[in-house]
């Protein structure tokens, strides 16, 4: 396998720049009966496959397709399991589908894993009252069956609340 060696230095320089922004999703494979931590280092940067905690491969994904960047091969079957796993997780989908809702009142969302998002609200907002219609609301825009956690913040960390939803 031709290793990228430009997205080998993109994900060095993606762990370096964001080293505590990191996005875990447990994926169990029925294929072959194994589970696998997906790891991401920074918003963007590649995906580690950790079967019992040893990478078996580095996935990337650049103009839509799905590449391996580094160590042996995946084999097809679980590679695809893997990759439709990342992108049925909703990385990114959520942040910017609650950004887009709340551009007024939301400074960032963050992934931390699949089930756990940090959102951070702009300084000008009355937190008590959004973060009472952000609960009311946020159930209703979840694609997942399984329940998430949502940690809002005020804008300087003052204030928080934890909102638990589910589809």
């Amino acid at each position: 396998m031709l290793i990228n060696t430009k997205l080998i230095s993109n994900f060095k320089e993606s762990r370096r720049q964001n080293p505590k922004q990191m996005t875990e999703i447990d994926h169990f494979s029925s294929a072959d009966n194994i589970c696998c931590q997906l790891i991401c280092f920074g918003n963007t940067g590649p995906w580690q496959v950790l079967p019992e905690g040893e990478i078996i491969g580095i996935l990337q994904k650049e103009q839509g397709q799905w590449t391996q960047v580094y160590l042996p091969e995946i084999e097809e079957t679980l590679f695809r399991e893997i990759t439709l796993a990342i992108d049925r997780a909703g990385f990114n989908f959520l942040p910017k589908e609650l950004l887009g809702r709340w551009p007024k009142q939301l400074r960032e969302v963050i992934m931390q894993s699949d089930h756990e998002y940090l959102v951070v609200c702009k300084a000008e907002i009355n937190f008590a009252a959004f973060s009472r219609i952000f609960s009311t609301y946020i159930s209703g825009m979840l694609q997942d069956e399984w329940e998430i956690c949502l940690k809002l913040f005020s804008h300087g960390f003052s204030m928080d609340k934890t909102v638990p939803a589910k589809k």
